[in-house]
């Protein structure tokens, strides 16, 4: 045997002094450390799985959740700009032209639904 080797586990014969008991539960002891390897891998390999998941989906909700901010964004710049065209010639109040007509119907529509 070489050295740094211990013996084999999987030998289907017995080891010198080895009883038949005794090397039935060694071969029985290896099957069921390698099964309990492999599940474990198993048990990894959906970990990994789960986790890589999971991140592509936190990247997609920062994606989405920037997006809406700069929509967000761009809606309260337009609804600023409607605001000074639905009072465009009146000061801070409402005129009553149609253009302003126009923008105060706009504004309205661009309200935050609850």
């Amino acid at each position: 045997m070489a050295e740094g080797q211990g013996l084999n586990p999987y030998f289907e014969g017995r080891f010198d002094g080895e009883s038949d008991e005794l090397c039935a539960l060694r071969l029985t002891l290896a099957r069921e450390r390698d099964e309990a390897r492999a599940i474990a891998n198993d048990r990894d390999a959906m970990v990994d799985h789960r986790d890589r998941a999971l991140t592509a989906m936190y990247q997609c909700v920062d994606v989405i959740t920037q997006e809406r901010d700069e929509a967000r964004a761009k809606v309260e710049r337009l609804r600023k700009v409607l605001h000074r065209l639905a009072c465009l010639g009146n000061g801070d109040q409402y005129g009553t032209s149609f253009g302003n007509d126009i923008a105060r119907k706009v504004l309205a529509a661009t309200e935050a639904k609850p």
